[in-house]
């Protein structure tokens, strides 16, 4: 079982920022606020960041992120991802 008052959570769920891989593609890296931790589903993994792509999100983070940038969403392998 996981040692909740040995880690640092924070009052706020996450963040979110759009990240670039070697491939070019464009996902999201989800990070808890001010070096927190991320609290992950019904086990509840726990941590300092991860991965996801569009179809991850709900639709008013995703289109925050988005904002004014140019990018094309494109599936591949099930997977929602931005390109330039």
């Amino acid at each position: 079982m996981w040692d909740y008052s040995a880690v640092k959570f924070t009052r706020t769920p996450a963040q979110a920022n759009l990240v670039k891989d070697e491939n070019g593609r464009i996902g999201v890296k989800i990070t808890g606020r001010d070096s927190g931790l991320v609290k992950v589903g019904a086990k509840r993994g726990v941590f300092d960041s991860l991965f996801a792509p569009f179809n991850a999100l709900s639709k008013k983070p995703k289109n925050n992120l988005l904002g004014q940038t140019k990018l094309s969403l494109v599936e591949e392998d099930g997977m929602l991802i931005g390109r330039e």
